[in-house]
């Protein structure tokens, strides 16, 4: 691996490092004094926990997936083909010459 290569992995590993240590110790948020009122005991004998850092992550919300029709793909790729075409032209315009140069070359 050249030195550049692993200069770039090691600053990735670095920044994905320090994004797991920030989810992990995502501080919970204090309960309102409502909340705490109404979830509190009548009786104060229990000790109260503190509370543990969790990491809560937001589940993502993803929009339903359409299917698009043939058509659809075909109107805004049409470019694709004429760049197919010529690429292959191109290739097999270099293949034949390859193949006339090594029957010259002998």
């Amino acid at each position: 691996m050249t030195r550049g290569n692993r200069a770039v992995a090691q600053r990735y590993a670095a920044a994905a490092k320090k994004r797991r240590k920030s989810i992990q110790h995502v501080p919970s948020l204090p309960p309102s004094p409502r909340e705490e009122s109404a979830s509190a005991p009548a009786t104060p004998a229990a000790p109260a926990r503190a509370a543990s850092p969790v990491a809560v992550r937001p589940q993502p919300t993803r929009a339903a997936a359409t299917r698009r029709s043939f058509a659809d793909y075909a109107e805004q790729y049409r470019y694709v083909w004429k760049d197919l075409r010529r690429i292959a032209l191109l290739v097999g315009a270099l293949l034949l010459g390859l193949i006339l140069l090594s029957f010259v070359l002998r």
